[in-house]
C-alpha cells in the first residue's frame, strides 16, 4: 500500500499532466489514476476482479490515447492560424483549478468522513471529483471534457467499490468505463472531422 505523501504525489502528477494537456499527456495522467484507483481498492476486491477493472481502464484509456493523436495531429496544422478552437484557457489556469482540487479535497476529507473509507481513498475521491469538474468547465474541446468526466469518474468508482465491491456492480463500472470512453472518443473524432470540413470549405 501507498503512504499518504505517495498518494498525494501520484495525485499530483496525474491530475497536474491532465490540466497541463488536454492530449496524449492528459491520457497518460488518466491513466495513472486508473493505477491509483486499482492500488487502493486492491483490499476489497478478488484479485481476478481487480485485474479485470485494471484492464478495462487502461482499455479506456488506449481508446482516448487513439482520439487523442487526432487532435494532436489537428492542432498542429492549426497552429499557423490566429485563431485555435481548439484552444484551451492555458495551462497555468488547469493547474490552478487542481490546486484548487487538491485544498479543497483536504479540508472536505477532515470535514466530510464517509463510513468505511480510509482517509487516502477519501481523499483521491474527493480530489478526482473536484478536479474533474473543475477542468470539465474550463476545456473547449470534447476530449479534454471527456478525460474531464473520466476524472471525476474514476474518484467515484474509488468511493463506490468500497461501498459496493460485488461482482454486478464492478462490472457496471467497467462497462460504464469503456462505453464512456468510446463514446468522447466518436465525439471526438466528429469534432475533428467538422472543423477540418470547414477549414476546407
Amino acid at each position: 500500500m501507498l503512504t499518504s505523501t505517495q498518494v498525494i504525489i501520484v495525485l499530483c502528477l496525474a491530475t497536474g499532466l491532465l490540466a497541463f494537456s488536454a492530449r496524449r499527456l492528459g491520457v497518460l495522467g488518466l491513466a495513472l489514476q486508473v493505477l491509483l484507483r486499482t492500488v487502493l481498492v486492491s483490499q476489497t476486491l478478488l484479485r481476478p476482479v481487480l485485474y479485470a477493472q485494471l484492464g478495462l481502464g487502461l482499455a479506456a484509456c488506449l481508446i482516448l490515447l487513439v482520439a487523442a493523436g487526432s487532435v494532436a495531429h489537428l492542432q498542429r496544422q492549426r497552429r499557423r492560424d490566429a485563431v485555435d478552437p481548439l484552444a484551451r484557457m492555458g495551462s497555468l489556469f488547469g493547474i490552478f483549478c487542481v490546486a484548487l482540487a487538491g485544498f479543497a479535497a483536504a479540508g472536505l476529507q477532515r470535514a466530510f468522513r464517509l463510513p468505511g473509507l480510509p482517509a487516502d481513498a477519501l481523499l483521491t475521491c474527493y480530489w478526482l471529483l473536484l478536479a474533474g469538474m473543475l477542468l470539465a468547465a474550463t476545456e473547449s474541446s470534447v476530449l479534454g471534457q471527456g478525460l474531464a468526466t473520466m476524472t471525476a469518474l474514476n474518484g467515484f468508482e474509488v468511493a463506490f467499490l468500497y461501498m459496493d465491491n460485488g461482482l454486478l456492480m464492478t462490472a457496471l463500472l467497467g462497462l460504464l468505463e469503456i462505453g464512456l470512453a468510446l463514446v468522447i472518443g466518436v465525439l471526438s473524432e466528429h469534432q475533428v472531422q467538422r472543423l477540418n470540413q470547414e477549414e476546407a470549405g
